[in-house]
C-alpha cells in the first residue's frame, strides 16, 4: 500500500494557520494581563522616585501616602527647628507647618525633582518673632525671605537647625543716636593723649565682636603706657558701656580709690597685663567717638536705639582699719605715738538695671566688685605696767603673774627696741580683687 504523499503547499498553509493561532493566544495572554492591570490593579509609583529622601519607588498612591505621613509624624515629634536673636532662642512648635501629603505623593510621578508640600502658618511665625521683643527687628524683618527659609527647611524634613535672625533684617539704614555718653573732668595737654584719643575715635564695634582697649591703640602704631591718663581714657569708654547691654569681659581697677572719677567707674589700663575688652551683643553695629575739649574727657556710644535702657547702680561698703600696736621700751608707759592714722577701705557693688519703656526694672546685673583694702593705723606705746599679785600663804615657792590686757580683737601687737619713727606698714595678708575678667 503506497503512502500518500504530503503536499507542500498544504504544508505551508497549515503552518501558517498554526502559528496564527499561537500569536493570537500569546497576544489575549500579554493583552489580557495589561488591560487586566490597567483596569483592576492600582497604578504603582516609578522605581527611583524619592521625596524628602524617602524612597517611594513601586508603591501604590496609599502606600506612598501612609509612608511619607509616618515619616513626617516622626519629623514632628524630634525636631527642633529655633530662631534666635542676639542671646535669645526661641523653638518653633511644628504645628507651625502644614504638610500636604496626598497633593506630594500625587504630583511626584509628574514632577522631575518631586518635593514634600508644606504651608507655613504667617500668623504663627509673626507671633514667634514678636516673642525676641526687639521693635527693630519687627519693624526690618524680611519675612518673605525668612518663611521661604522655614518652608524650605520643612519640606527636606530636616530635624535641627538654628536661624540666626539677623541674616534676614533688611539692610535698610537703620536710626542712629547716642545711646550712652559720658564726660570726665580732666586737664592733660599732652600729645600722647591727643593720640590715643584719635586712634580710638570712630572705632566700630560690629554685630557680635569684641573691642580691645590697648589693641586698637596699637593698631594704629602707637604706644600706650601705664599712666594716669590712659586710665581716665579707659575709665571713660568704660563707664559709657556700662550704660548699655554690652558685656565687660575684661576690666580691672588700680591699686587705691581714683579722684577723677566716681568709684566703681574706673578701669586701669597695664599694657601687656590688664586691659579693658567690651562686646557689643547686638546684631548691629555702634561707633565709639571720643573727644577732649576743654579740659574734659567724653565717650560716646552711637548706634541704632537699644530696646531696653540701662541705669548703673553702686552699692558703697566702708571697711575700718585694723589698729597695729608696737610696745617700745623707750617710750614712757602709758604714751603713745601716732605713726601712721591710717585710712578706711571701700568695697564697690556695681549693679546694672535693666529699664522697660516705662522705666520700670526688668532685671538686675551684677557687673563688678571692687575692692580697695584699707590701710592699717599704726601705734607704738610704752610698755604696760603689770599689776603685782600678793603671794599665796600656804606656799612660798608658787608665783603668779596676772597678764596686762593689751590686745583687742583689733589689735596687732609687737615690742620692739627702736625709737619711735614713722613709717607705712605693709601688710602681705593684704589681697584684693582688682579685676574682673571673663
Amino acid at each position: 500500500m503506497e503512502q500518500a504523499a504530503i503536499k507542500p503547499v498544504s504544508f505551508f498553509k497549515h503552518f501558517a494557520i498554526l502559528t496564527g493561532i499561537v500569536f493570537i493566544i500569546f497576544s489575549l495572554t500579554i493583552g489580557g494581563t495589561t488591560l487586566f492591570s490597567h483596569f483592576f490593579e492600582e497604578k504603582r509609583i516609578a522605581e527611583g522616585t524619592e521625596v524628602a529622601s524617602i524612597p517611594l519607588g513601586n508603591l501604590t498612591e496609599k502606600e506612598a501616602v501612609e509612608k511619607l505621613g509616618a515619616q513626617v509624624q516622626l519629623w514632628r515629634e524630634n525636631s527642633a527647628i529655633n530662631l534666635q536673636y542676639k542671646r535669645k532662642k526661641i523653638k518653633i512648635d511644628p504645628a507651625i507647618w502644614t504638610f500636604h501629603i496626598q497633593e506630594t505623593v500625587k504630583t511626584a510621578e509628574r514632577s522631575v525633582l518631586p518635593r514634600l508640600l508644606v504651608e507655613l502658618n504667617e500668623k504663627k511665625l509673626n507671633n514667634v518673632v514678636e516673642g525676641f521683643n526687639d521693635p527693630i527687628l519687627l519693624k526690618n524683618i524680611d519675612e518673605a525671605l525668612l518663611k521661604s527659609k522655614l518652608t524650605v527647611l520643612a519640606a527636606s524634613l530636616g530635624r535641627t537647625a538654628t536661624i540666626q535672625l539677623t541674616n534676614y533684617v533688611k539692610e535698610s539704614p537703620l536710626p542712629s543716636k547716642v545711646i550712652a555718653s559720658t564726660s570726665i573732668p580732666y586737664v592733660d595737654e599732652s600729645p600722647e593723649l591727643k593720640e590715643w584719643v584719635h586712634s580710638l575715635n570712630g572705632t566700630v564695634i560690629d554685630a557680635g565682636k569684641q573691642l580691645s582697649f590697648v589693641s586698637q591703640i596699637e593698631k594704629k602704631r602707637l604706644e600706650p603706657y601705664e599712666s594716669q591718663r590712659l586710665n581716665v581714657l579707659a575709665s571713660a569708654i568704660y563707664s559709657a558701656a556700662l550704660k548699655t547691654n554690652f558685656r565687660i569681659v575684661e576690666r580691672h581697677i588700680g591699686e587705691t580709690m581714683p579722684t577723677y572719677i566716681k568709684p566703681g567707674l574706673e578701669a586701669a589700663i597695664v599694657p601687656g597685663k590688664q586691659d579693658l575688652v567690651i562686646e557689643n551683643p547686638n546684631p548691629y553695629p555702634y561707633t565709639l567717638k571720643l573727644e577732649t575739649t576743654g579740659g574734659v574727657i567724653t565717650a560716646t556710644i552711637e548706634g541704632p536705639p537699644l530696646h531696653y535702657r540701662y541705669h548703673i547702680k553702686i552699692k558703697e561698703e566702708w571697711i575700718q582699719p585694723r589698729t597695729i600696736v608696737h610696745y617700745n621700751p623707750a617710750i614712757s608707759p602709758g604714751d603713745k605715738i601716732l605713726i601712721n592714722e591710717g585710712s578706711s577701705g571701700y568695697v564697690r557693688t556695681v549693679y546694672r538695671k535693666t529699664l522697660d519703656k516705662y522705666r520700670k526694672a526688668v532685671k538686675t546685673t551684677k557687673i563688678a566688685e571692687d575692692y580697695y583694702p584699707p590701710r592699717y593705723k599704726v601705734e607704738e606705746r610704752g610698755l604696760p605696767v603689770a599689776k603685782e599679785q600678793p603671794s599665796p600663804t600656804n606656799s612660798e615657792d608658787q608665783e603668779t603673774t596676772q597678764p596686762a590686757d593689751n590686745a583687742k580683737n583689733d589689735e596687732t601687737t609687737t615690742v620692739t627696741g627702736k625709737k619711735p619713727d614713722k613709717q607705712t606698714p605693709e601688710s602681705s595678708s593684704d589681697k584684693r580683687g582688682n579685676g574682673t575678667k571673663e
